[in-house]
Order: structure tokens, then sequence, then C-alpha cells
């Protein structure tokens, strides 16, 4: 079932508000089922992992400028019903915190799609309300195993913070704080520089490669060296 967080990016990027006549939600289009059909782009919002649409963007971007849009949930406010259809009985933030550099998580599985000349790619990051209540009996059938506490009725959008596009590797490199960055870098270092673990870092240099944002210089000890060409190793907006 769509929740409303979807409905609402759908709208939201259909600029149907601003009176544009060429727009279609949940078109179809070459055997799909598109979110935002424009006269200049295929939309697609996609909450959940970007490796799950790379075939359709793949094989739309062969006729059709693509346009993907990753939501990245900052903060969530939680919402707990007394039942479904019940009062509120309270709320409380969610203590996970997200920031744009989250997108590096979900762009590892997606370097090939984004680097096809009609495919692009928008973080956009927000805050939302997750509307929960007790689990129903239908709940507890589907998991046997594993009950659960609680089962989400809706998402609903409450406000977008930011948004960057991304259209080639150089724009990961706005995403990142290069004028901190030695060069040549390690992952090491780069943890470092962005405030993170090295393990995430290794996946920011993976994105880095595979999207020509960095080269591979060599090793340094056991660590692969990066360089960030000189054209493209400016400061974070």
């Amino acid at each position: 079932m769509e929740t409303t967080l979807h409905h609402q990016f759908k709208e939201l990027f259909s600029g149907r508000g601003d009176n544009r006549k060429s727009v279609a939600i949940e078109a179809p289009l070459d055997g799909y089922r598109i979110d935002v059909l424009t006269d200049k782009a295929v939309i697609e919002i996609q909450h959940s992992g970007l490796a799950a649409i790379r075939g359709k963007v793949r094989r739309l971007a062969e006729r059709h400028k693509v346009l993907v849009v990753k939501p990245i949930i900052a903060q969530k406010r939680i919402i707990f019903l007394e039942s479904a259809d019940g009062p509120v009985v309270r709320r409380r933030l969610s203590p996970r915190r997200r920031g744009l550099l989250d997108l590096f998580d979900e762009l590892i599985h997606f370097t090939q799609e984004l680097s096809l000349p009609r495919v692009g790619l928008v973080a956009a990051l927000a805050e939302c309300e997750e509307w929960r209540c007790p689990p129903t009996a239908a709940s507890f059938r589907r998991r046997r195993r594993h009950r659960p506490r609680h089962e989400v009725l809706d998402r609903r959008l409450t406000r977008v913070i930011e948004t960057r596009t991304i259209t080639k590797g150089a724009d990961l490199l706005r995403l990142l704080p290069c004028r901190d960055l030695p060069q040549p870098f390690d992952t090491g270092e780069l943890a470092a520089a962005v405030g993170r673990c090295r393990s995430f870092a290794q996946r920011i240099a993976y994105c880095l490669v595979h999207t020509k944002a960095a080269q591979r210089v060599g090793k340094r000890g056991g660590a692969w060296l990066y360089r960030l060409p000189e054209f493209l190793a400016e400061p974070a907006a």
C-alpha cells in the first residue's frame, strides 16, 4: 500500500502546482508504471534500496531521461495510536539522525547507472512522521517467528530540508569537505574528514572511483591512495 509520504513526493516532484500541463502520475511507459512522467523526464521516487530499480533505470534510460529521487529521512517523529483508528497516546522523536552523506550507503549499488548519460539522482533530505499502532491479528499471522511490537500505518512528509541533484561524479564531491583532504589521501584520512568510520569512508571512495570523481593512484603501506582531479577538488557547497 502506498504511503502518504510516497504520494507527497510524487506531487512535489510533479510540479503540478506550477501549472505544468504535460505531467502524469502513475503513468504507463515501456511496460513500466512510472511515478511521475513529464515532458522532460521520467521521475522515480525510490524510498527503499537503489539496487531494486537498477534494471528498470537502465532500460528506461535507453530512450528517456531518468531522474531518480532518493528521500533521506533526516529526522522522524513517531506517533503512537491506541489502535488503528484510535486516538494518539504518545509522540517521540526517533534518536536516529541521517544526512546527505548517508546517500553513499545506497550509491555503492548504483554507480553504473549514475554513470549513464541520461540518468540523474536527486537526494532529498527530509523530515517525516511515522504513525504506529499495536500489531493487528493479521500482522501476527504474517510474521509467526518474529512477532512485531507495532504496525506502521503510514508515513507522512513534514518538510523537505534540502535537495541535491547529482548527474555526474563531480557532483558527489560537493557532499564532501574536499579542502580538508590531503592529496593523495587514504580512507583513514577521508574518514577523519567526514567524521565517520573507515568502512563508511571505503564506501565513499568506491563511489568516487566508479563515477570517475577520484582516481586510485597507488598504496601507502597496505592502504590504497586516492587523488581528486584538481578541477574537481572544490570545497563543499
